[in-house]
């Protein structure tokens, strides 16, 4: 399986919606692993792992599809995969 992990860091209008419940949920629908946190700075990062076509929909699914959100920016870096089985919310640093 082609497997890819991404680090995200997304910012503008992201906490305080449910959006790392809404990130979650995305990761979940297209059977991801990985984590998100609230960053004190006002962001959201976090780290997913799937094929490559389900990363990328993830990607445009979060930059997009909440209702409440104002993404402004995405940073991504790619990172190595791991052997892991869910994704999770993490507390805030």
């Amino acid at each position: 399986m082609d497997l890819k992990r991404v680090y995200f860091k997304v910012s503008g209008k992201v906490q305080g919606i449910g959006f790392r419940w809404f990130v979650q949920s995305t990761a979940q629908t297209l059977l991801l692993t990985g984590w998100i946190r609230n960053v004190i700075d006002g962001s959201v990062e976090g780290e997913v792992q799937g094929t490559n076509s389900k990363v990328a929909l993830f990607l445009a699914d979060i930059k997009a599809k909440h209702i409440w959100a104002g993404v402004k920016n995405i940073e991504i870096e790619t990172r190595q995969t791991l052997d892991e089985k869910e994704f999770i919310i993490r507390p805030t640093i």
